[in-house]
């Protein structure tokens, strides 16, 4: 076959466009965060100047060095690692970590002194661990719990440290303390309480967490006064490829959720609303008269999200509106035996809030700029009196609504990205 001069050049510049170009390298892995501080065993004294040098396979060395608090902030990829800490006076510690992408690990290294003088007594024991003071959940892990009832919340109650309070209250117990003593969090910011009445469900839908972060200890200041330990519950963006719906129902409430794409950003609504007072009032009226004990309202509860995400000046912002409540009320017309037990018993906790937080991500490091207003209420159980429900004289608790507390919060936290 002959080819003209100009053909053949020409055909092979069609085949060369017309062949699929080659995938695009999938992006880097977000860099993980190994932070901590160097002591030393026995006298618990910060070790300055100590090389720390983390080796991931295939991948160059990283190192540091500690500073005069021991302290150190060390850069690795994502992976197995294998930590070698090498103290100016003190023997060799190799350690093997696991960092996850973005994922920022907390860590305490003590080593051992090569000598500690002219006389000294070698006891040998198990390899040393360190301590880690921050667990990460995801959501798709929190739901492969046993025992979580399709609520990625309850998966905290299995982590290390963790109790719950008796006779179903939804508190925390975390490493002993006092259930006051520890804080909960949504999106960085406090909230009153993680569970509803009773401890039976969340106040956030499980469907829209992202990551639950557990705490412990050794937190940072922006978490407030906390003396106990720290849950930290992150939310997802809406999905922005098309809009989706989804409608729950079980034996005790009723939910929905919508989100979608709303111009560059994407939306969240979701909420629920418990029937528990329909169906327990359905059943003590077959079997309590209602000359005895009337429920106006059992437990009920509900609660709401409403998120907008989009992207602004480099960053994303989200504003973030929130709310749960919760009400227990019931009137003792005609007790058996004692009348000074008559009135009606009441209990209610509600807050409602707006958040908005402005994220940039810039080199290394993460600017979070979060502000959030709203009103919340605890009331303690009590009696409250009152004409229509004939309760006794000697019947006087301060029961009924507690007045409403308007919070304000702010924080403003610069953080190597992963922290």
């Amino acid at each position: 076959m002959l080819w003209h001069s100009g053909v053949r050049p020409a055909l092979l510049l069609i085949l060369f466009l017309a062949t699929p170009a080659a995938h695009a390298a999938p992006a880097a892995p977000r860099p993980g965060l190994l932070t901590g501080e160097i002591r030393e065993r026995g006298t618990r004294s910060p070790v300055a100047g100590a090389p720390i040098i983390a080796l991931a396979p295939g991948l160059p060395i990283v190192e540091t060095e500690s500073d005069a608090e021991g302290r150190f902030t060390l850069p690795v990829a994502p992976g197995t690692l294998q930590v070698t800490v090498l103290g100016p006076a003190h023997l060799r510690l190799e350690i093997v970590e696991l960092v996850a992408a973005g994922q920022r690990i907390e860590v305490r290294y003590a080593v051992e002194r090569a000598s500690y003088g002219r006389y000294q007594t070698v006891v040998r024991g198990a390899n040393p661990r360190e301590e880690v003071s921050r667990i990460t959940l995801s959501n798709e892990e929190a739901a492969r719990i046993p025992g979580t009832n399709g609520d990625a919340v309850r998966a905290v109650e299995t982590l290390p440290g963790v109790g719950r309070a008796p006779l179903g209250l939804g508190l925390f117990i975390i490493r002993g303390a006092k259930p006051t003593d520890s804080r909960v969090f949504l999106e960085g910011l406090e909230v009153p309480q993680l569970y509803h009445f009773g401890g039976a469900r969340a106040v956030v839908n499980s469907d829209l967490i992202e990551r639950i972060d557990y705490l412990p200890g050794n937190f940072d200041a922006r978490f407030g006064r906390a003396e106990g330990g720290v849950i930290d519950l992150g939310l997802r963006a809406g999905r922005a490829d098309r809009l989706h719906g989804a409608l729950e129902f079980n034996l005790i409430d009723a939910g929905f959720l919508v989100e979608g794409p709303i111009g560059k950003g994407s939306f969240l609504l979701a909420a629920r609303r418990s029937y528990i007072d329909a169906l327990l009032g359905a059943v003590v009226g077959a079997f309590v008269s209602t000359e005895r004990l009337s429920f106006t309202s059992a437990p009920v509860y509900y609660d709401y999200q409403a998120q907008l995400d989009h992207p602004f000046a480099g960053g994303r912002v989200r504003l973030l509106l929130h709310g749960s409540d919760d009400r227990l009320e019931f009137v003792v017309k005609n007790p058996l035996g004692d009348p000074s037990l008559r009135g009606a018993f009441e209990t209610t906790t509600w807050f409602h809030k707006l958040q908005a937080t402005y994220t940039r991500r810039d080199g290394p490091f993460e600017l979070v700029l979060s502000q959030s207003t709203g009103w919340q209420s605890q009331g303690a159980p009590g009696c409250r009196s009152s004409r229509r429900s004939g309760c006794a004289p000697t019947c006087r608790s301060p029961g009924g609504p507690a007045p409403a507390d308007h919070r304000r919060e702010g924080h403003v936290v610069l953080h190597p990205i992963g922290a």
